[in-house]
């Protein structure tokens, strides 16, 4: 039986209280466990009373973030059992992408983005095209962001007139100077892009175009003034239209991919 159908049994086979202690006793057990194998650093282990503090307040979260990772799993079983049927490569290749799914939101510090990888796993089996290393992309980008990250990603992938930056900055209590520096992030992770990166080549060639003419310009005028031209040609400019390589920002192809199929309701 795959992981898949594992948890998919168990779900709508079992209700309630019962379910989450079905699945506590068959997979945070083994969470608690690979907790402890992952221990801490010697170092830390070398102070009295911290290694096993550390660990055990490791193993709790680990086992916390489990337990929400089953009730946001139990709500979308339903619409997941009544998926299409895939092939059997496409559930094996299934079964992975739920145990990274599992491994990122057992490991995950901010517990909200338990549901956001859930959807996304909903998000990626529902694709007709099943890639193990296109989904491990995106949780891996997840694994990356915050949620104020997420909320600024969501701030450029919302239509102009509908943007509030000072909701962020209230909401997260931060000043421009931290959501700029967010924006910034997202864009190394190409999630954002600005219109820099799209026109700046247009630009450049332009410019060039319009220096040149210039040049040539220059060279007919004195050309003229040492009579070596009986006419003086009328010039020819290439037109400097506004320049559109300004740096506004925009959410890139893959950023509202990623947000469409972890944040989008």
């Amino acid at each position: 039986m795959s992981l898949l159908d594992g948890i998919q049994e168990a779900l709508l086979n079992k209700g309630g209280e019962t379910t989450s202690r079905y699945l506590n006793e068959h997979i945070t057990g083994k969470t608690a466990e690979f907790a402890l194998e992952i221990g801490v650093d010697s170092v830390v282990n070398s102070i009295p009373g911290i290694g096993s503090v550390i660990t055990t307040y490791k193993n709790k979260k680990h086992i916390k973030n489990m337990e929400i990772l089953i009730r946001e799993l139990d709500n979308k079983i339903e619409k997941i059992y009544h998926l299409p049927k895939k092939t059997d490569s496409d559930k094996k290749t299934i079964d992975d992408i739920l145990e990274k799914a599992i491994d990122t939101a057992v490991n995950s510090e901010q517990e909200t983005k338990i549901k956001f990888i859930v959807q996304g796993f909903e998000s990626i089996i529902e694709s007709e095209d099943i890639s193990y290393d296109v989904a491990s992309l995106y949780l891996g980008t997840l694994e990356r962001v915050s949620l104020l990250d997420i909320a600024v990603l969501k701030h450029y992938c919302t239509p102009f007139d509908l943007r509030d930056i000072n909701g962020i900055l209230d909401s997260f209590n931060i000043d421009a100077e931290i959501f700029n520096s967010s924006r910034a992030y997202l864009r190394t992770l190409g999630l954002i892009e600005t219109k820099s990166d799209i026109n700046v080549t247009a630009d450049i060639d332009m410019i060039y175009k319009s220096l040149d003419d210039t040049i040539k310009n220059v060279v007919n005028i004195k050309n003229y003034l040492l009579g070596k031209n009986k006419k003086l040609y009328p010039p020819k400019i290439t037109n400097l239209r506004k320049l559109e390589s300004k740096e506004r920002y925009q959410s890139s192809k893959f950023g509202r991919n990623f947000y469409s199929y972890f944040i989008e309701e």
